[in-house]
C-alpha cells in the first residue's frame, strides 16, 4: 500500500475515533452529568486527529515523524482516559469494544509508520 493510501486510512481512523468519543462523551454528559473525565478524553481523542492531519500534510519527513510520534503518545493518553471512564462505570461493553477496535487499528498503523514494534 502506498504512503498516500496509508495516510488516508490513518486520517479516516482518527476521524472515526473522534466521532466515537464525541458521541460517548455526549452520552456520559447527558446521562451522568460527568465532565472531568470526558473533557480530558475528548481533548486527547480529537487532538490525535489534528496531529495526524498536520503530519500527513507536512512535507519534511523528520517533522512528519515527530508529529506522528506525538499522535501515538496522545492516542495512548486517550486510551488511559477512556479506560478511566469505563472503569468508573460510564461506558458499556459495546462502546468499550468499539473504542478499542479503532484504537488498536490506529495504534498499529502509527507504529508501522514509525517502524516501532507492535
Amino acid at each position: 500500500m502506498d504512503l498516500q493510501r496509508v495516510h488516508k486510512l490513518l486520517q479516516n481512523k482518527a476521524y472515526d475515533l473522534s466521532l466515537e468519543v464525541v458521541s460517548l462523551c455526549k452520552d456520559i454528559h447527558l446521562n451522568y452529568k460527568e465532565d472531568f473525565l470526558t473533557v480530558r478524553l475528548l481533548e486527547r481523542a480529537t487532538t490525535v486527529g489534528e496531529l495526524i492531519i498536520e503530519a500527513v500534510t507536512h512535507t519534511e519527513p523528520q517533522k512528519r515523524r515527530a508529529i506522528l510520534v506525538e499522535a501515538l503518545s496522545t492516542l495512548n493518553k486517550a486510551h488511559y482516559w477512556f479506560n478511566l471512564t469505563h472503569d468508573s462505570g460510564y461506558v458499556g461493553a459495546d462502546k468499550y469494544r468499539a473504542f478499542h477496535f479503532i484504537h488498536s487499528d490506529l495504534s498499529t498503523i502509527l507504529q508501522q509508520l514509525l517502524g516501532a514494534k507492535a
